[in-house]
């Protein structure tokens, strides 16, 4: 079966990526709502809505999903699955805060190193 490809700027995608650049923009003015900047880059055949410095949300265009600072129950990174921008900014949001909160800790006990983010 041949899928076709459309052209988004130098980026291609499937036929999922209309979708998920909506998704995305939807998830960029929620965040931004919330205060927080975030930026949409479209990555075929999804769409990446970055946040900050490991925190990264994808999206194609059916559900939002991203790996938090947080660990599940078993100590492995948890990723978080969300089918609403809405929905999926305010966790986003709760996630950023402990990015945030955790970096501020750690630039209380030593001085960042060449090349980590300040």
């Amino acid at each position: 079966m041949h899928r076709q490809l459309q052209t988004f700027g130098n980026v291609t995608g499937g036929p999922d990526t209309p979708a998920a650049l909506e998704v995305a923009e939807r998830l960029r003015a929620a965040l931004e709502a919330l205060d927080l900047p975030a930026f949409v880059v479209p990555l075929a055949p999804e769409v990446v809505v970055s946040v900050w410095h490991g925190l990264v949300a994808r999206t194609d265009g059916r559900m939002i999903w991203w790996t938090s600072p947080r660990r599940s129950g078993r100590g492995a990174p948890l990723l978080v699955l969300a089918y609403a921008p809405e929905t999926a900014a305010v966790r986003i949001a709760l996630d950023y805060a402990d990015l945030r909160t955790a970096r501020a800790r750690l630039a209380e006990n030593e001085h960042p190193r060449a090349g980590e983010p300040v």
